[in-house]
């Protein structure tokens, strides 16, 4: 059975990784296999949509686009989805900047705790929990019989969502020389970070929309590598924006992410899902899959030895 050391000496992420797990056409078989059990997706034209407008480049800062990213979206429709709006609740919890000390009330462990086990009862996190034990990825004691209740054909395995609970929502520190507790795998993947001046993380399509209906998020372009097939339009897209602290932080938190890359209309459930694969698997770096008809990259790094330093994945 594997064990949760990830790292093999170091706090950051990027050097001296482990092997994988899994090999890349397992990855990409599981992948797959969650990409279609995804039935709270939410498509382009009909739940949302998306104006592109101007090219982004790396060379430049400049604000390529007018108007907003989103010049539609259907959020009674799309809120009243039980793990969307647990996943929605979650995303005020956090400061932007770096180096400030994150509080977590009991409210927000409540909320951590609704979110993980709205997820717990979706087919993609089934089949992701079932698919990790039949690679024997998590140790032995994630499953002993007393720590799953059967309810109604779902698997409410408390071990596994203690182990979510750790890898996404304990605290790190990821700013070098702070002593502050500053960080997380949930607030860097999905709801992102300001670092001296620069925007880190936030690779989820719904925090992108409610930080932009609330000013805190200024579209600047997209970059020319979207997917867009017959069947669903486009589901990844890169792009670039600015980003901006609330009224209570400083004015001058923010900065721009030259280069970030989000999926359109996929659930939490399965970005979750997807992220949690990547990094128990030790899938870290780069690699190369196709889900769908769609050619992508997957990335992952962990951070310390038990949080991801981050996860997402992208056009290519």
């Amino acid at each position: 059975m594997a064990h949760y050391q990830q790292r093999k000496g170091g706090k950051g992420h990027g050097d001296n990784l482990e092997e994988p797990l899994v090999s890349v056409e397992a990855l990409e078989q599981i992948m797959n296999e969650l990409w279609a059990s995804d039935d709270n997706k939410c498509y382009h034209g009909q739940d949302f949509e998306v104006c592109l407008q101007g090219r982004a480049s790396t060379r430049t800062e400049r604000d390529a686009s007018r108007h907003s990213l989103f010049n539609f979206f259907d959020k009674d429709k799309i809120f009243s989805m039980e793990t969307y709006s647990a996943f929605k609740d979650l995303l005020n919890n956090y400061t932007l900047e770096c180096g400030e000390a994150e509080k977590v009330t009991p409210e927000e462990v409540k909320e951590n705790r609704q979110f993980i086990e709205a997820v717990m009862k979706t087919d993609v996190m089934q089949k992701a929990r079932a698919w990790l034990i039949s690679k024997d990825v998590l140790p032995d004691h994630y499953f002993t019989p007393d720590s799953v209740l059967e309810e109604k054909g779902i698997a409410l395995d408390f071990n596994f969502m203690k182990m979510l609970y750790k890898l996404w929502f304990s605290l790190y520190r990821r700013t070098r020389g702070d002593r502050d507790l500053d960080s997380s795998s949930f607030e860097h993947v999905f709801v992102g970070e300001a670092k001296q001046g620069k925007i880190v993380g936030l690779h989820n399509w719904l925090q992108f929309y409610l930080e932009e209906q609330a000013g805190r998020i200024d579209y600047h372009g997209y970059f020319g590598f979207k997917t867009d097939c017959s069947d669903e339009s486009f589901r990844l897209l890169t792009l670039q924006f600015e980003m901006v602290g609330d009224e209570d932080e400083d004015e001058d938190v923010g900065g721009i992410k030259k280069m970030s890359s989000i999926f359109l209309g996929t659930s939490p459930e399965f970005e979750l899902a997807a992220y949690t694969i990547l990094y128990l698997t030790k899938m870290f770096g780069k690699h190369e899959i196709k889900i769908g008809e769609y050619e992508v990259m997957t990335e992952c790094f962990p951070f310390g030895n038990f949080g991801i330093g981050t996860a997402y994945i992208g056009c290519r």
